[in-house]
């Protein structure tokens, strides 16, 4: 099943997921929720937002891929939760999409900002030479630098799905650090401008935005990528012919045709294939043999002394013997003038030879 992992904000924990849960499991998408280190009844001192916070997430995302539960998965983040979600997205493509509502593109200029708001006499490069300090004893504490915490930079990397939602009277994070993130978003990304400040209830049409961003990107996309990976199985036409050692091949117009898919064709095994005896002397079997004499062309003749009619089966049956155009020597053969009668001479006074013999 899919699943959306709730990341609360600052001074926030998991108890801020209930109104997610109620939102989405009604369309069959799961919710994980967990408090940051250092938040809610997690062990730590600090937080970082966002930075060491990244690191919960990964660990949250690697258990929910080992336990084999989920589908796809996505990220619903708010403020510092929001900025986590879009740090992670930009080196993990495998998120179906993500929804970040009031993050900030950048921690120094939000620093700024605030002392700028509050308290505006405050000269600037005072307040970048406190900030530079503040800087230098989170890197001595906490071994981490805000410099890092730059929004923007990774948007500019990040290809999953997003959705941004802002509040327009939001005073700790502006609506412009939203706007600025969604021009500089690489991948595909929405922002809605929202009503209220920046702990205000979201209104309902917000909600809705939401679960059907989570729709149609765990559940809807997933479903029709899977469809396209999966390889066509068109039927294939095979014509499989029955072969005669003695007929040949029949007629492919004959033959039986049989239609298997593409995996059920079977494959030809060729120890299983049988040798066939070539009759070498196939091609004298058409032979045609000399024409037999009727007894009416021999008036004189006995029948005792002409030869027997030859059949060509009997013929052909006798294949172990030489060809028949060897059968008939050259002497024997038939004269093309008919013999007298008993024996007698002819106009010449020539005797005639006795009937020829058919050699066998």
């Amino acid at each position: 099943m899919p699943c959306v992992v709730y990341l609360h904000g600052n001074c926030g924990s998991r108890q801020d997921s209930l109104e997610c849960v109620t939102v989405l499991l009604p369309h069959g998408i799961t919710v994980f929720a967990f408090d940051f280190a250092g938040s809610g009844q997690s062990d730590g001192e600090y937080v970082s937002l966002g930075y060491f916070e990244n690191q919960d997430l990964c660990s949250v995302i690697d258990y929910l891929h080992d336990k084999g539960t989920v589908s796809k998965i996505g990220l619903w983040g708010r403020s510092m939760g929001a900025v986590t979600s879009i740090m992670h997205a930009s080196k993990d493509s495998s998120l179906g999409g993500i929804v970040c509502d009031s993050p900030f593109f950048n921690l120094r200029e939000l620093m700024q900002g605030l002392v700028a708001g509050e308290k505006s006499w405050i000269p600037r490069w005072l307040v970048r030479t406190a900030i530079q300090q503040m800087r230098q004893t989170i890197i001595r504490k906490v071994e981490f630098d805000i410099e890092a915490l730059n929004t923007v930079d990774y948007a500019k990397r990040c290809r999953v799905p997003a959705l941004l939602g802002h509040a327009a009277d939001d005073l700790l994070v502006p609506m412009e650090h939203s706007r600025v993130i969604r021009k500089a978003y690489l991948g595909d990304c929405t922002f809605i401008p929202l009503e209220g400040g920046h702990n205000s209830d979201r209104p309902d049409f917000f909600m809705d935005e939401v679960v059907n961003f989570f729709i149609e990107h765990l559940i809807n996309r997933p479903a029709a990528a899977a469809a396209d990976e999966k390889p066509a199985k068109n039927p294939v036409q095979v014509h499989q012919f029955h072969v005669d050692p003695h007929a040949g091949i029949q007629d492919p117009q004959e033959s039986t045709h049989h239609i298997h898919s593409a995996d059920s064709v079977p494959e030809l095994d060729l120890n299983k294939l049988e040798s066939h005896h070539v009759d070498e002397e196939a091609p004298f079997r058409n032979i045609e043999l000399p024409p037999i004499r009727n007894p009416e062309d021999f008036p004189d003749a006995s029948a005792s002394s002409l030869p027997p009619p030859t059949d060509p089966a009997d013929v052909a049956g006798n294949r172990s013997s030489a060809p028949i155009r060897e059968k008939l020597k050259p002497d024997e053969g038939f004269d093309s003038n008919p013999p007298a009668a008993n024996g007698s001479s002819d106009a010449a006074g020539a005797t005639a030879p006795p009937a020829p013999e058919l050699a066998t």
